[in-house]
């Protein structure tokens, strides 16, 4: 009897302790709930999508970086425009030499692997703080 109650009693605590966690609430008031393996692993790597990368496009974005604290991409692009990048084969960025190479080294840092070719412009005074973000993606690389 003795080592019946025990055993139930680590079978208990061994299924308590091994429950999966709570869901995180996104904030104190929000009826939503996300999974926690979205927040506790960290991936390496940004997944492709299977369409984008099954076809050749090309796209175009236009960007302004107006100051030096102004974001690089706008809110309403910046979805776009990594959606984009992380599934081309090259991409080009047409504008001020010295803005056009902080945009490289932002996409860089964001995990972009895509080659990236500058080609520096002098822009007219209107233009002068945008930059051209040329985007393609070829299936056959051989061609």
């Amino acid at each position: 009897m003795k080592k019946m109650s025990l055993s139930l009693a680590l079978i208990t605590s061994l299924m308590v302790g091994c429950s999966a966690p709570k869901a995180k609430r996104l904030d104190d008031s929000s009826a939503l709930s996300i999974n926690n393996s979205i927040l506790e692993h960290k991936y390496s790597f940004v997944p492709k999508d299977p369409y984008l990368s099954g076809f050749n496009w090309t796209y175009h974005i236009v960007v302004e970086k107006k100051t030096v604290d102004d974001d690089f991409i706008k809110n309403d692009l910046v979805t776009k425009t990594f959606l984009l990048a992380h599934n081309s084969t090259k991409i080009i960025l047409v504008g001020r030499d010295d803005l056009i190479k902080q945009y490289k080294h932002y996409f860089e840092k964001n995990q972009v692997l895509a080659p990236i070719e500058l080609q520096p412009v002098s822009p007219i005074e209107r233009d002068f703080n945008k930059v051209n973000i040329l985007f393609f993606n070829k299936t056959n690389l051989g061609e």
